[in-house]
């Protein structure tokens, strides 16, 4: 079992993304606040990794085009259909980097494994 080289710097960075979600959600409407989030969760996940020595797969990383692409389009369009599936997009593409940051490969996971990752995360 690893363990975090600073569980300091973990509790303060989750301490940043957490007053983060609390000043751009809370009594607001979901907008530019998500693309906000979505660049600041994904610095918080890219600079914890390299401090903590955990390099990124680089065949992985295409997952952040899509994931700014839905965050982005949440504040572009109005519609709130379309929001909330921009919205769930998100999600779910967070949940797949967070999976396949430092190991594994996107399309191997087969058809099956792309419903049930979500619930894995």
């Amino acid at each position: 079992m690893t363990q975090l080289l600073s569980p300091k710097r973990l509790l303060a960075v989750s301490l940043l993304v957490g007053w983060s979600v609390d000043w751009l959600f809370y009594g607001k409407q979901l907008g530019i606040s998500l693309l906000l989030f979505t660049l600041l969760a994904t610095a918080a996940l890219l600079a914890l990794g390299r401090l903590e020595g955990v390099r990124p797969r680089l065949p992985n990383l295409w997952l952040l085009l899509p994931l700014f692409f839905f965050a982005s389009m949440v504040f572009i369009r109005a519609n709130p259909f379309v929001t909330n599936l921009n919205a769930l997009a998100v999600l779910l593409l967070f949940a797949y980097l967070a999976f396949f940051y430092a190991a594994g490969r996107v399309p191997e996971i087969g058809v099956a494994g792309h419903f049930l990752l979500p619930l894995r995360v």
